[in-house]
């Protein structure tokens, strides 16, 4: 069986095309989405592919396929995005095994993480350009990463309350999609008061800082003020603009359900 073919010049496309995809240069993994995990541990696929019938790998087929294809370009840029059914653990694995190296960006969207798995992402994505993670609701887990994160960009979504903003000032943009399902006005507003505050007064690397909230309780007026409270140089009715101790003129907005950090030029 053929196990790839280029098409066009600048593409890969291989058998197992429901598995692995990738460009010239840059390979681009989206592992097992879509599949089902059996007793066996083998990732099997819902449909059927048109090369394959009821196509199935196992993990040391996976891990042995990704390090043979890394081998073959040199320099590639990799990202790899995870999804469920994928085990956790491996998924560490396959991060471990490609970092420090062609690994540039991860997406990692597996809700049966455990607290340890989390920890080890956010340790790992010091040598990253983006993270993307989607986190589940952890009552009582808090963790900081054990190394300083410089990410171009990091994006955090579903619960972010155990997490501590301040540890993310060195990357450049943070999006947080931030799921709450109690009251936005009672947890959140000092917590955000506080990490702009510091920010003001420190000199780091973060420019533009996206908070979007989906909760019972709206973004309003009265909020924004509490959150903004003791920043601006410059206040607007929707806004406030204040220059930070490194002389970045920043800007900070609101809607309904998100709040905006940009430069202002």
């Amino acid at each position: 069986m053929q196990m790839c073919t280029i098409r066009p010049s600048s593409q890969i496309v291989f058998s197992l095309h429901e598995f692995f995809m990738c460009k010239i240069g840059t390979l681009d993994f989206e592992v097992c989405g879509g599949c089902v995990l059996n007793e066996k541990q083998n990732y099997i696929l819902r449909k059927p592919c048109s090369s394959l019938h009821r196509p199935k790998c196992d993990e040391s087929t996976i891990r042995s396929f990704i390090e043979r294809l890394v081998k073959v370009y040199h320099k590639p840029i990799i990202t790899i995005r995870f999804s469920d059914p994928f085990r956790d653990v491996f998924a560490i694995e396959l991060i471990r095994l490609l970092n420090n190296g062609p690994l540039r960006n991860v997406k990692y969207d597996i809700c049966h993480s455990s607290p340890e798995s989390y920890r080890t992402v956010f340790n790992e994505a010091a040598t990253l350009d983006t993270l993307e993670i989607k986190l589940k609701r952890l009552l009582s887990f808090q963790s900081s990463p054990s190394v300083s994160l410089r990410l171009d960009h990091l994006q955090i979504r579903g619960s972010c309350h155990w997490i501590k903003l301040e540890d993310f000032m060195n990357c450049k943009s943070v999006t947080l999609n931030h799921f709450i399902k109690f009251d936005f006005k009672k947890i959140e507003t000092e917590r955000l008061n506080s990490f702009f505050k510091k920010l003001k007064e420190s000199e780091c690397r973060i420019e533009k800082f996206t908070y979007t909230v989906n909760s019972p309780v709206k973004m309003d007026r009265s909020i924004f003020s509490k959150i903004v409270e003791g920043l601006n140089d410059i206040h607007g009715s929707d806004s406030v603009e204040f220059i930070r101790r490194d002389q970045k003129k920043t800007r900070i907005s609101w809607t309904e359900e998100t709040l905006l950090m940009e430069p202002v030029y």
